[in-house]
């Protein structure tokens, strides 16, 4: 059994790193990029045809219907009862009825801004992101003329996706690393940096299932996930070799992705997931390699459980290694050696000196 496991451990490195896997769902659209279910109903935002589309999430072989046009690059969706309200990349908040004669009409609630993103309604308030402006706002949406007034215009960099558990936002930075965190309740909430790491590279559109928060790393072609409920919590991979992930969406045990360049929706079955762990295992970045007498490892922020393997599939040491120690190395003789880290699922191949 280790001998197996040791194969899969070495083929890692030869073959693509988790393959995105699922099912077409839906092809043929225009950069998909967000989802939002209602009732039956599963609701696609098309950034590029400027329109929001919906099919039939039960039946067997969906059919997509244009729900409304004339978007100018729509963003993001949310509901209020039966109006749909909706972030446009050109600056704008639309609003329509869903109940309304198909395709219908979308009205400005606001307009003027810039490369709006996220979109969370919160009571009567809706809050947007705002990418290149750095911050979020909020309008209420009862007013005649809702006026945008700032939330947050600091600490924030390219704020994008947003999502919202009990008391707490969390928001993605597009420029690269972080998943911030906003208590909405306090009079003058700020953003703490709730998740770093350097294998994010662009992250997106946010999902919270459970306890598990979503993230969609646009650049690194990676869907990610992390348990919010964690004292630190830290990302794992759940599907890559996607053109431009954007979007999550859980139902019927199942899980719907999108990748906006290949114009797909796609669809796994949880339990795939779940039962293929061993698939999702990334590159874990150490150094010095080669090594003489000891390994650092990189990005490890608490203690993890190892496994030391030599070149013939020999586990030859497990332990414990704590953030910022090392890794010692003298006593092993010259070779290769793979490295797997057993709590985030990391592994490394180094070569010993």
């Amino acid at each position: 059994m280790k001998k197996h496991y040791f194969i899969y451990l070495i083929s890692f490195f030869f073959l693509q790193t988790i393959n995105a896997q699922g099912t077409d769902y839906l092809t043929g659209l225009s950069w998909p990029i967000h989802f939002l279910q209602n009732g039956n109903d599963l609701y696609i935002a098309e950034n590029t045809a400027n329109k929001i589309i919906k099919v039939d999430i039960t039946a067997a072989n969906p059919t997509p219907v244009t729900v409304a046009d004339g978007l100018s690059g729509p963003m993001r969706m949310t509901l209020n009862g039966n109006t749909m309200y909706v972030s446009s990349w050109g600056g704008n908040i639309f609003k329509f009825d869903i109940t309304a004669s198909l395709p219908t009409t979308a009205t400005n609630v606001v307009t003027g801004l810039t490369n709006l993103v996220g979109a969370v309604l919160i009571g009567n308030e809706l809050y947007v992101t705002e990418l290149n402006a750095n911050k979020i706002f909020k309008i209420d949406i009862t007013a005649n003329n809702p006026t945008p007034v700032d939330v947050i215009t600091t600490g924030l960099d390219k704020p994008a996706g947003m999502v919202r558990k009990g008391n707490f936002l969390y928001v993605s930075s597009f420029s690269g690393t972080n998943i911030y965190r906003i208590d909405h309740t306090i009079s003058k909430p700020t953003a703490e940096v709730f998740i770093s790491s350097t294998d994010l590279v662009g992250p997106t559109g946010l999902t919270i299932f459970g306890n598990d928060i979503y993230i969609a790393d646009f650049n690194g072609g990676k869907y990610y996930k992390s348990d919010i409920t964690a004292p630190t919590p830290s990302i794992t991979p759940v599907l890559s070799g996607i053109g431009r992930p954007n979007a999550t969406h859980f139902y019927n045990n199942k899980m719907y992705f999108i990748d906006s360049s290949a114009g797909k929706v796609k669809v796994i079955d949880l339990a795939t997931l779940s039962t293929n762990d061993n698939s999702d295992l990334e590159i874990l970045k150490l150094h010095p390699n080669p090594s003489l007498n000891a390994i650092s490892l990189k990005n490890l922020d608490k203690p993890e459980n190892y496994q030391l393997f030599n070149s013939i599939g020999k586990m030859i040491r497990e332990g414990i290694i704590n953030p910022n120690e090392k890794i010692d190395t003298s006593n092993l003789t010259s070779g290769m050696y793979i490295l797997l880290l057993k709590n985030s699922k990391r592994i490394a191949k180094f070569i010993k000196e």
